[in-house]
């Protein structure tokens, strides 16, 4: 069982890009083993498949480690908010908003939820490579702070430092660390130095002044995650931004995927020519029919079903495809007002279509909650879709179903995109998911190059092993 934890001289020295570059390492050797962050805070974030948020970094973290982001990898995490204030997220929730100080004082409390996390999560893996936050120097409570030494204390992990180089000054950020870390000093086993110059002499001076073992030098080079630049090669879908949306959090699939672009609309102007439209569901159907047309909605919606563009509704989105009064004439279902809402759980398939959107997806599984407000009869120009909860047009580019759940059914989705990207004519195997891959395993090369990894697996307390063979 091997454990190590990235902590750095400063924010921004590359403590992620170490830890990425060692998990890709590891997995490309055979090894289970999973990234983790204590507490981590960051401007931007990212949701789990499970709907839980989590710094968006643990994104590239997980990919290096072949692995889907979850919520146990970051259970504390401070996103800010209004007001100099910051969004404490606990296990993937809204916990608190509250000043950063008074979660500095207060975060140890966390403790024992992180430490559940972190065992959780090393009895299923190998390795596990832990991140640090911010400067482990830096910290104002350092009895009580969770993502740094005192995690290490608890969790009785050796450490590595990163310190950067890009801007001078870094025996003197390492030193000024180490003094301010005394109590914990010894569990700082080396220093990998970043953005490292690459004159040997220089190196060998600055190696005299650091007091702890240099372990790596890695130099400057560029490396981008960044998946910007794949427009062109995404599904764009939009999603109408109904009156009293309901079941929002359905969507966080698709938003998920590298290879969609999903907008949230709200009128008729802003779409751009959507591969997919989804009408979602609301609380009011009189409201939505409403809405649609005095929006010009109803115009775009019909205009893409005569352009043969895919066209899907949920609920009360299905409702208003139907040909009653005031709906959009799309889908021949009728619709009678149960009453009032009603919910039952789901399990059906999806059901025959002859489009090309639908190809290879008759039979998939969808497990979900019918929830409607009508009952809704097909009528036979219309197929039957999901055993009758929903239907197709007669061309099937409109479909609409009361059943939710349908976007959060993976090989639903995986094969809609793939149709999709058929349709568009997108025909590459270099996805952003590839792309990322070969970041990652350049970025393990280059560690593996410039960093002493057989003290690096000593200090971990596994015995090296030399690579066998690296699996990519």
């Amino acid at each position: 069982m091997g454990k190590i934890m990235i902590q750095g001289t400063a924010e921004g020295v590359g403590k992620s890009t170490v830890a990425a570059a060692l998990c890709r390492i590891f997995r490309q050797e055979g090894r289970a083993v999973v990234p983790f962050k204590p507490v981590s805070s960051y401007p931007e974030s990212t949701f789990t498949a499970d709907n839980c948020e989590i710094d968006s970094r643990m994104n590239i973290l997980a990919a290096a480690c072949r692995k889907q982001p979850a919520v146990l990898m970051n259970p504390v995490f401070l996103k800010p908010a209004e007001n100099q204030k910051y969004n404490v997220i606990v296990m993937g929730k809204i916990f608190e908003t509250t000043a950063l100080i008074h979660h500095l004082r207060d975060g140890y409390a966390f403790m024992d939820l992180v430490k559940n996390a972190y065992s959780i999560l090393l009895s299923q893996n190998e390795d596990i490579v832990v991140c640090g936050s911010g400067s482990c120097g830096d910290n104002y409570f350092c009895d009580k702070e969770l993502g740094n030494m005192s995690f290490a204390q608890e969790m009785k992990l050796p450490v590595i430092l990163v310190a950067d180089c890009a801007n001078g000054g870094t025996v003197g950020e390492i030193c000024g660390t180490l003094y301010m870390i005394r109590r914990q000093k010894r569990r700082v086993q080396g220093v990998i130095l970043n953005n490292c110059p690459m004159d040997r002499v220089i190196i060998e001076e600055m190696k005299k002044l650091i007091p702890v073992p240099v372990l790596g030098t890695i130099p400057t080079f560029n490396l981008n995650f960044n998946l910007d630049g794949y427009e062109k090669e995404r599904i764009k879908v939009e999603i109408i931004r109904m009156p009293s949306m309901l079941g929002s959090s359905e969507y966080f699939p698709l938003e998920n995927r590298d290879d969609t672009e999903v907008r949230y609309i709200n009128k008729f102007a802003e779409s751009s020519s959507p591969d997919l439209l989804i009408i979602p569901d609301c609380r009011s159907f009189s409201d939505a029919k409403v809405f649609l047309r005095e929006t010009g909605f109803d115009v775009l919606i019909n205009q893409m079903v005569s352009d043969g563009k895919l066209v899907i509704g949920i609920g009360n989105g299905y409702g208003v495809m139907g040909n009653g009064r005031e709906e959009l004439n799309i889908l021949d279902v009728k619709n009678t007002d149960a009453g009032e809402r009603y919910s039952l759980s789901f399990e059906g398939t999806i059901g025959n279509n002859p489009s090309p959107y639908f190809a290879d997806l008759s039979e998939v599984i969808v497990k979900g909650t019918e929830s409607a407000v009508n009952n809704t009869t097909v009528g036979l120009a219309a197929r039957p879709a999901l055993n009758g909860r929903g239907a197709f047009s007669a061309a099937g580019n409109a479909f609409g179903t009361s059943v939710h759940g349908l976007f959060e059914c993976d090989a639903f989705v995986s094969g809609l995109m793939a149709n999709l990207k058929q349709i568009k004519g997108i025909r590459y195997t270099d996805t952003p998911q590839s792309r990322r891959d070969t970041a990652l395993d350049y970025l393990a090369d280059i560690v593996r190059d410039y960093c002493d990894m057989e003290q690096i697996y000593k200090i971990m307390g596994d015995p090296y092993e030399p690579e066998v063979g690296i699996v990519r």
